[in-house]
């Protein structure tokens, strides 16, 4: 599958893809041409990317769930906490109650 079809399956730019690649997120297989060909496992992978990028959670974590997933609920809650904290803070500098 060549990149055009994996930016319209995913809602990724190119840029984007080519970033998750510099960042060891994903490693399609390049064609004599130098051309990504990527597979459908590359086609799930950068879907799970997305959806967690979604959540912000940066790429470092991303890289550790993608090769220890074993590890994946540590890191989520980790990163629930984190927006949980954020959370409150909001609510405490806007002066009101629980949401």
């Amino acid at each position: 599958m060549r990149i055009r079809e994996v930016m319209h399956e995913t809602g990724l730019s190119k840029k984007s893809i080519h970033h998750y690649i510099q960042e060891g997120l994903l490693k399609p297989k390049a064609d004599a041409n130098s051309y990504f060909d990527f597979s459908e496992d590359d086609l799930k992978r950068l879907i799970l990317i997305r959806q967690l990028r979604d959540l912000d959670i940066p790429a470092k974590d991303i890289l550790q769930i993608l090769n220890h997933p074993e590890a994946a609920i540590f890191i989520l809650a980790y990163h629930r906490r984190k927006l949980h904290h954020k959370e409150e803070l909001l609510v405490s500098v806007e002066g009101g109650g629980h949401p």
